[in-house]
């Protein structure tokens, strides 16, 4: 598998802020689209091969990518019952995943893809010799960080023009906390050999056991961040009404 790039689409969540009678990746979206679709966007021309985690009740979703994507190569990796939460189910994925994974939350939705497409560049950082890197927008809404995956990121004037390099990392740190960084996170890649470290620091962010300590030991400190367009959390109805609201295309 040298030289594989996987892209892993993690898609066996309940969606239970939605409380949709249908996989919550099938949303439909201003452009006669469903949410997933922009992760094919993300891809397309990429030499890369489509992982997604599923459960028992994605038999839609895979019927959409069938109908719709017939040529491009996708496997569906099932989240067993011990593998819990988002970082379990990507971790479900790790025996079956080339040299390099970039992760794709199927309810993020960009306001813009561009050409080229951040998962390329992400692909490259990771070529080059990254363990893990960060995709993510410049944020200063302390309201969006504060509920957000959040990082505090070098300035690029900094820096000469470039990468960001993450300083600091919170999993939807609270308004009190919000000041301390200045983006959000839309998805993330690693080197396979880095897996189980990125996870397992990943993993205690979000239950906000992660000390600086424990921070700075790990292959987040100082990981390189892909910059993307604005995007959308289309996990909640007011981020919905938004996306129906403004029309992104």
């Amino acid at each position: 598998m040298s030289g594989v790039l996987s892209v892993v689409v993690p898609c066996a969540g309940a969606g239970s802020r939605l409380g949709l009678p249908f996989p919550k990746e099938l949303l439909p979206t201003p452009d006669g689209r469903v949410l997933l679709d922009q992760v094919f966007d993300l891809v397309a021309g990429l030499d890369a091969r489509l992982v997604l985690v599923t459960g028992p009740d994605r038999g839609p979703t895979i019927s959409h990518i069938h109908r719709t994507y017939p040529q491009l190569p996708v496997a569906s990796v099932r989240q067993p019952g011990h593998a819990v939460g988002l970082f379990g189910a990507i971790r479900a994925t790790v025996p079956f995943i080339g040299d390099r994974a970039v992760v794709l939350l199927p309810d993020q939705r960009l306001c813009q893809v561009p050409d080229p497409s951040p998962v390329r560049d992400a692909a490259q950082v990771l070529a080059d010799g990254a363990a893990m890197c960060f995709l993510a927008a410049p944020c200063n809404d302390p309201q969006r960080i504060a509920v957000d995956g959040a990082l505090r990121v070098d300035d690029p004037a900094d820096t000469g023009g470039r990468l960001g390099l993450v300083r600091g990392l919170g999993d939807k740190p609270g308004l009190s906390a919000a000041n301390a960084f200045n983006a959000v996170w839309f998805g993330f890649g690693f080197r396979r050999e880095a897996a189980n470290q990125v996870l397992d620091q990943l993993d205690a962010a979000q239950r906000h056991q992660l000390d600086a300590d424990a921070f700075a030991a790990g292959p987040l400190s100082g990981a390189p961040v892909v910059p993307v367009a604005p995007f959308v959390d289309c996990g909640t109805w007011p981020s919905v009404t938004a996306l129906w609201r403004g029309g992104m295309e």
